[in-house]
């Protein structure tokens, strides 16, 4: 019978999943981009309603485990509440919202957006470093899935040896929240369709 595993070997792990991601990103940047290294991308895998997703390194400032933000009133059904992270006030929406999917229950993680003002995406799963080649991302065919929303907010797909994922355009879900927040309406990525659960 395999041990249990308590909250202190969680939050371990955690860190050292966090741990890893911050050399990854350091290395991202860091290394020189010569021998080819031209030629590939970082992404980070993630998970959401059982589907694998993928997000450009590049479009992300941090990522941040087990921080439950504090819950706002309001109608969004996006908008988990706001977190301290770094100093700041940051909003966390819930990114299998944004996309569609039905709302996640204490999601674990959160990336923070590189655009400013920034804002907080949580998800429940993370996967971890994915470094591929540049000819493996391709444009979304069009029938990478029929919902409107989702396919508003895919950048990309990208063939990995564990399947394909989806990249989430994260330039456009930070264009439409602040649209939203200052009023402009609420507006998808690529085609202007609305980002909220239909």
């Amino acid at each position: 019978m395999s041990p249990s595993i308590g909250p202190a070997t969680a939050t371990a792990t955690a860190t050292r999943h966090v741990a890893d991601l911050r050399r990854a990103f350091d290395r991202s940047f860091a290394e020189p981009r010569e021998n080819g290294k031209d030629l590939v991308e970082d992404l980070l895998g993630i998970g959401v309603a059982a589907e694998p997703y993928a997000l450009r390194l590049a479009d992300i400032r941090a990522v941040v485990a087990d921080r439950t933000p504090i819950g706002l009133p309001g109608t969004d059904s996006r908008l988990l509440g706001v977190a301290g992270l770094r100093g700041s006030i940051i909003p966390v929406y819930d990114l299998a919202v944004v996309l569609g999917h039905p709302p996640v229950t204490a999601p674990r993680w959160l990336v923070v957006t590189a655009a400013r003002p920034s804002v907080a995406l949580a998800f429940p799963t993370l996967d971890g470093h994915l470094r591929v080649a540049r000819d493996a991302i391709a444009e979304p065919a069009g029938d990478e899935t029929e919902d409107p929303v989702r396919r508003s907010f895919m950048a990309a797909v990208v063939r990995t040896p564990a399947g394909v994922r989806a990249v989430i355009d994260i330039a456009a879900i930070h264009a439409m929240i602040h649209a939203a927040v200052l009023g402009r309406g609420s507006t998808g990525g690529r085609g202007g369709r609305p980002a909220g659960r239909s």
